[in-house]
Parts: C-alpha cells; sequence; structure tokens
C-alpha cells in the first residue's frame, strides 16, 4: 500500500510541473542489468540472482540553465530470477539446492540534477547526480536443503521488503532518433552509504508527451 502512495504521490509531482512553460513530460522503458558493489553476500542478494529487469516509469526534465536541468521520476523494475549459487562460507556435507524463483520488483522516486548540453545535436554526454527512495521487493527462492546428496527438508530464502533512502552518480548518452524519441546508454551507481550498494546499466528508449 505504501508504494502505491509514494507511486500516486511522485506521479501528481511530475504532472504539476506542466506548470513551467519549458518542462518536458516522458514516458520511459527499456532492460536494466545490475552488478552488485558490496562484499558483503547477503546485501547483494537481488543482484546475485535476479537480472536481468525490465524497467517503466515516467519523468520530467526542467530545464535550469542551458546545461543544467532537474529531473523527477518515478519507475517501476520487474527482475527476473536467474539462478542460484553457493557463496561465501558453506558446509560441504549440507547445502541449499534451489528448484524455482519467483520474480522481484523494485519502486524507484528519485530526484536528479543532470549536466547535459541542450544543443540539437544527436548525441549528448550527460553527468547526473541525485537522489531518492527505493522499495526491493525480493522474491522467494523455493528449494530443499540435501545432507550428503540427500534431501533432508524444504526450505524457502528471500521474500524479504526493503525501503531506503539512496543517492546516485551516473554517466551517460542520450541519442535522438526524432524530435520526440531517443535513446538512453547509461550506468549509475546507487548507495545508501551503509549496506546497499550496485551499479545499474540502462539500455532504454523514452517518448516526449509533452513539452
Amino acid at each position: 500500500m505504501k508504494r502505491h502512495i509514494y507511486f500516486i504521490l511522485t506521479l501528481s509531482f511530475l504532472i504539476c510541473t506542466l506548470a513551467s512553460s519549458q518542462s518536458i513530460i516522458e514516458v520511459f522503458t527499456g532492460i536494466h542489468y545490475s552488478s552488485g558493489q558490496n562484499h558483503d553476500y547477503w546485501n547483494n542478494f537481488l543482484e546475485n540472482y535476479w537480472k536481468p529487469s525490465l524497467i517503466i516509469g515516467a519523468r520530467s526534465t526542467i530545464p535550469l540553465t542551458n546545461y543544467f536541468s532537474l529531473s523527477p521520476s518515478a519507475s517501476y523494475n520487474y527482475y527476473f530470477f536467474n539462478n542460484y549459487y553457493e557463496q561465501g562460507v558453506s558446509i560441504p556435507e549440507e547445502k541449499f539446492v534451489a528448484l524455482s524463483g519467483e520474480n522481484s520488483n523494485v519502486l524507484r522516486i528519485m530526484v536528479d540534477l543532470n549536466l547535459i548540453s541542450r544543443t540539437d545535436a544527436i548525441v549528448k554526454p550527460y553527468l547526473t547526480l541525485g537522489g531518492g527512495f527505493i522499495n526491493d521487493n525480493i522474491g522467494i527462492i523455493h528449494g530443499r536443503m540435501e545432507y550428503l546428496g540427500r534431501p533432508e527438508y524444504s526450505k524457502d530464502i528471500g521474500g524479504t521488503n526493503n525501503h531506503y533512502l539512496v543517492y546516485t552518480v551516473g554517466v551517460g548518452s542520450s541519442i535522438s532518433l526524432s524530435e520526440e524519441l531517443h535513446l538512453d546508454i547509461s550506468a549509475k551507481y546507487y548507495s545508501n552509504t551503509n549496506d546497499r550498494m550496485y551499479l545499474l546499466y540502462n539500455l532504454g528508449i523514452a517518448y516526449k508527451i509533452l513539452n
């Protein structure tokens, strides 16, 4: 329920930016590939076993100067379960064997400050710095414990829900396909300065619905 409330509030904020005649409203989609940056196995649980993911969202771009713009956004990631493999310290005689895994999803509500030229160049590199709120809803991995290769009992891992504030920094490039459509290729680092640290590589496409 909280996720839906945050999402509705953010979309309302995006709509309010229409008060600025120069603001741009876009919808976007694409593919994310994640890479965990924390040495602690459990803190990169999502990045270890779920990839890639599909993203859908909306954002507003509010020009501040010829090179700086502010961009509030709301997005939803659907992570596909990949596979489970042992990491860290384990007992050789006893191990967890995954049989199936549920998908995960992540809600991100962000505000970014972008450094990008407003010229009509087809390829426009950019830098971005921002922060926001993230809710991770991690799926369950269904499996069993085995001892010396013999099944002992059923066990599930995962199934957690985490929410936290993050800061982000990233680089990318916007490639214009038409006046309304552009490709976005980027790499973005996320951190809550404590235990969640990861990179998201993005290949996406955005469509301008209002200027």
